[in-house]
């Protein structure tokens, strides 16, 4: 009995081995090569990221400029009221402080619409961004024959050699598309 299964046995791993032997030939494994993209630097270095950064700084800036005239007539209001106010009527004082009242509840209200609509300018700016680079990373990928790309600061990369950071290509395929 303990004969027939030591037979059996080395019979199972002859049997085994040779069918091991005769497993079809292994395909090689593509190489994955992989590179990495600096988000920060190709939305400060292309001349998109420049020209939507432009458009933000302009509604910025705009903004900023109707702040300032609105503060400076709520500033002017005040001013009337604290020099006028013991020569004005009690009624003409009441009316001077409401529209002082009206005129820092429009002031806020005015910030808050401005915030809002840069956030939304802020969103659509991204969106547009991010629409015209992923054509422009594809093709440098596939020039490149890259398995993968990594976004840098976003993905957690602890180093990276700066051979494989393709970012500079991306800029120029950025800005050959935006010059079309």
């Amino acid at each position: 009995m303990r004969r027939t299964f030591i037979t059996l046995g080395l019979l199972v791993i002859a049997t085994a081995g040779t069918a091991a032997g005769q497993s079809e030939p292994e395909t090689a494994s593509p190489v994955a090569r992989i590179a990495f993209l600096d988000l920060d630097r190709t939305s400060s270095e292309s001349v998109l990221g420049n020209n939507l950064r432009v458009r933000l700084e302009a509604f910025q800036s705009e903004r900023a400029t109707e702040l300032e005239e609105r503060d400076q007539a709520l500033q002017a209001e005040e001013q009337r009221l604290r020099d006028a106010g013991s020569v004005l009527s009690e009624d003409v004082r009441l009316e001077l402080s409401r529209n002082i009242e009206k005129f820092r509840i429009d002031r806020q209200r005015f910030l808050e619409d401005v915030q809002a609509d840069y956030v939304g300018l802020q969103q659509q700016v991204e969106q547009e961004f991010q629409l015209r680079l992923a054509p422009a990373v594809q093709r440098v990928a596939e020039q490149n024959a890259l398995g993968f790309v990594f976004v840098r600061p976003n993905a957690i990369i602890l180093w990276a050699d700066a051979a494989f950071d393709i970012t500079d290509d991306v800029i120029l395929e950025l800005d050959r598309a935006n010059n079309d």
